[in-house]
């Protein structure tokens, strides 16, 4: 990506370090370790009281990637022999990468998703993220419900640990 973004050549192509970005993110993910999925039963035996001081983890056959191009878009239309023609819209843009049943996925996700995987990537407490998304996006609490519940099903969160003393991030 770094060479794509100096390299005189490839100059019009603005969106080309950000698809050698993900290009290698899809490499990343093929070669990574599997990982199962979440265990909810483990999950519903963790008390209230100890739910702020929850940590989830990403699949690691995961990646996430900000754009301010449609990458997904792009990489398809390059798939076939006669690579098909797209209007190029810049805008901010949320993907994320992964491995998933040995198949490789290219999800675009929104702004809030993107948001709260970041955070959890980064080892945020359960506490941390419900209020960073609130302060963010004034999401409600059932919003943040439906993210925990949409990851942990699609695979991309796949374990937790509760930390005894509170995790500060």
């Amino acid at each position: 990506p770094d060479f794509l973004s100096s390299f005189e050549p490839a100059r019009s192509l603005n969106y080309l370090p950000d698809m050698a970005r993900l290009e290698w993110a899809y490499h990343e993910v093929f070669h990574e370790a599997a990982a199962s999925k979440l265990d909810i039963q483990a999950l519903q035996q963790v008390s209230q009281d100890q739910y702020p001081n929850l940590i989830f983890f990403m699949h690691p056959a995961s990646r996430l990637l900000a754009s301010r191009y449609p990458l997904t878009q792009i990489w398809q239309a390059n798939q076939d022999d006669e690579p098909g023609q797209i209007k190029v819209k810049e805008d901010d843009y949320y993907f994320l990468v992964g491995r998933r049943n040995n198949e490789n996925i290219f999800q675009t996700l929104k702004k809030p998703d993107y948001e709260f995987l970041l955070m959890v990537e980064s080892g945020k407490s359960l506490e941390t993220i419900t209020e960073q998304l609130q302060m963010q996006n004034e999401v409600s609490q059932i919003d943040f419900n439906s993210l925990l519940i949409k990851h942990v099903s699609t695979g991309s969160i796949c374990d937790f640990k509760v930390f005894s003393e509170p995790h500060i991030n």
